[in-house]
């Protein structure tokens, strides 16, 4: 099969010019009859005869040399064995491979999941599309370049099996660049097997323009092969782990919150499968919306840990239908605070009261010195962002896995330079709102994080606080933040930067009556002790993760599966894994539940200037294609060769002919 530029056959209608000259040329001459010429045409007809031949076939192979330029400019792609056998083979194919858990939703009618699909499709191309070919093969769980050595072997890599990660498409167009650039390997194309998961594109990151104008200068030029799977035929049910608290008390006990994701809810319980320490029960979980909040009350942990998973009937996609957990007693962490505006530290001290006897949970950032943050959970920091030894001592607990919150200075503050690489922050000019139209809240995170709905479902009172004064943070250019919560036109009351494995809030008011509501008990203390009991979980010896999270201990650590028959990678599966006495419950990230996917048009223009062609999903399409512009170029060239050797031989004849009647005369 072919593929034109439909714009570009407009130069096809150049094949007839010749054919128009010839005919307006015949139009000049009238035929009159001369009885003297009878007997001379006698003698000359075969001879004219072999000239209109001749004159034909110079006006054909003009015809046809204007017509093969033209469906080169069209730059045309030819499937199969005819376009390998055309186009040849590119040196190098660069295999980018989307792993994500997205990957794994199956179509009924295939019997294979996309991303089974998606590999079939590259391993079946024939083989003259790539003999000798370096072909490597990029992947988004583990994005190291690996070189192999045949298409046909890609379904049988372990490096291109199922995982329950996401993908980072930016990372490894990236990659793709950075093995481009270190071998030069001459003309080369990059072959991309995915879905479109649109949290997966990421398209609004600030990279993408970066990386086209890369691929686009790339010289000899780059050809991108879109290969897109995609199509829903089947309702598929997902269940997802949004968060672990401990609640007050003695006893210890847990609560597991986790969402069901339904596309057709009809009312009706869902038979799900509850395990807990190996024991498995049937749990009924409600499917009133398209996504239905569950809470999921544990029993009391004792020396041992609690652990487990809720896992739904299998459907499309087996990779979406379990959430994990593990649960077991660990420190709550301490909190630092540097406050200079004394309400705020009222209000700071009243939600971490210190207890009588105790190790103080509250502590004041020294004057001078830097604190051991070892057993610290949070960090709360008003004012410009640390310099320094304090900069230094925070970015590390950041990294490694604490959390901070950020709090407006009052008064001016000084700017600092912005540097991606820092730990760095300004804040914006202070604004006051009227006073009868104060700033309001309209728009937050319900489901996960410090404005969650408590444990009986009932949202956090943001709607009804008042924001009166505000002040909005300014962070380095390259630097990714998540809003949590914000005002009408868009102006974030909170936002998220993670940094390592651990998390930076900003907080664009204070909690004091003087600047907004927050200082309300139902808002403030539930927010602050989420944070820190985020911020803790680094200090425990057992966890609930999410792929693409650094695993504790380090990469050294031997982690034993538990609860599967088969071993599992820590890395890439979820799952609930052992190392000695460290516990670790991984599940896949928040974003790959999300349904929003890109289409063809909407990925072509992040790469614009570059030569993108879309191929269809592999249940429907069975070869990739090949730009064929050469061989058109070289017919070209030999019709007007042979229209330049039919018009000598047709001058040579008329000289002939020319110097037999001079003899005769």
């Amino acid at each position: 099969m072919t593929f034109l530029q439909p714009w570009m056959l407009w130069g096809l209608a150049a094949a007839s010019v010749p054919i128009l000259i010839h005919l307006l040329n015949r139009l000049r001459y009238r035929t009159v009859r001369w009885g003297a010429m009878y007997f001379l045409r006698r003698v000359t007809r075969s001879a004219m005869r072999r000239s209109r031949l001749r004159h034909y076939l110079m006006l054909a192979c003009r015809a046809l040399a204007l017509a093969m330029l033209a469906l080169a400019m069209a730059r045309p792609l030819f499937g199969g064995r005819l376009g390998a056998g055309l186009a040849g083979a590119p040196d190098a194919i660069l295999v980018l491979l989307d792993r994500s858990a997205s990957m794994e939703r199956a179509d009924p009618r295939l019997g294979r999941s996309r991303r089974e699909q998606a590999l079939a499709l590259a391993a079946n191309v024939p083989p003259e599309s790539a003999r000798g070919s370096r072909i490597v093969l990029i992947e988004s769980a583990r994005p190291e370049p690996l070189e192999i050595g045949d298409l046909a072997a890609l379904p049988a890599l372990d490096r291109a099996g199922p995982t329950d990660t996401a993908a980072d498409a930016p990372a490894l167009f990236e990659s793709a660049l950075a093995w481009l650039d270190r071998n030069r390997p001459g003309r080369a194309e990059i072959w991309v097997l995915t879905d479109g998961q649109t949290s997966n594109w990421k398209p609004d990151a600030p990279v993408w323009p970066g990386i086209a104008a890369r691929l686009a200068a790339f010289t000899p030029s780059l050809a991108v092969q879109l290969l897109l799977v995609q199509g829903r035929s089947g309702e598929n049910l997902a269940i997802q782990a949004r968060e672990l608290r401990r609640l007050l008390g003695p006893v210890g006990e847990h609560e597991l919150r986790h969402a069901l994701f339904h596309p057709n809810p009809t009312g009706e319980a869902i038979s799900a499968v509850q395990v807990l320490n190996g024991e498995r029960t049937v749990l009924p979980l409600p499917a009133d919306a398209n996504i239905t909040e569950h809470t999921l009350r544990l029993p009391p942990a004792g020396e041992a840990p609690l652990w487990g998973w809720i896992e739904l009937p299998a459907d499309e996609n087996p990779r979406d239908n379990s959430a994990y957990f593990v649960c077991g007693r660990g420190p709550a962490g301490t909190v630092w605070a540097r406050i200079a505006d004394a309400p705020a530290r009222r209000f700071i001290e009243a939600a971490f009261p210190n207890p009588p006897g105790a190790p103080p949970t509250l502590n004041p950032w020294p004057e001078s010195g830097t604190p051991a943050l070892d057993d610290a959970g949070l960090v709360i920091w008003q004012g410009p962002a640390p310099t320094g030894a304090d900069a230094a001592a925070l970015d590390a607990f950041l990294r490694e896995g604490g959390a901070a919150l950020a709090l407006p200075p009052i008064g001016e503050a000084e700017a600092l330079p912005l540097d991606d690489a820092a730990l760095a922050w300004n804040w914006g000019a202070e604004e006051s709102a009227e006073a009868e139209r104060p700033f309001r809240i309209v728009q937050w995170e319900p489901l996960d994080g410090p404005f969650a709905r408590a444990a009986d479902g009932r949202p956090l009172p943001l709607a009804e606080a008042a924001v009166r004064r505000r002040r909005t943070p300014a962070l380095p250019q390259q630097t990714e933040a998540v809003s949590i919560a914000a005002f009408p036109e868009g102006v974030p009351l909170l936002l998220r930067c993670d940094r390592g494995a651990g998390r930076l809030y900003l907080l664009s008011t204070l909690p004091t009556p003087e600047w907004s509501d927050l200082w309300d008990g139902r808002i403030w203390i539930p927010a602050l002790w989420r944070m820190r009991e985020e911020g803790a979980r680094r200090l425990s010896e057992i966890r609930m993760t999410r792929l693409g999270e650094p695993l504790p201990g380090g990469a050294e650590v031997f982690w034993e599966t538990v609860g599967a028959d088969a071993p599992r990678d820590p890395r890439i599966h979820a799952g609930v894994y052992r190392a000695g006495g460290r516990w670790v419950a991984r599940n896949r990230p928040i974003e790959e539940d999300l349904p929003e996917e890109m289409t063809v048009e909407e990925m072509t223009r992040l790469l614009p200037g570059v030569a993108v062609r879309a191929i269809g999903d592999a249940g429907n399409r069975q070869n990739l294609y090949s730009e064929a512009v050469l061989p058109f170029l070289l017919l070209a060239g030999l019709f007007l060769a042979t229209e330049a050797a039919l018009a000598l031989q047709d001058f040579s004849a008329a000289g002939r002919a020319g110097a037999r009647e001079r003899f005769r005369s």
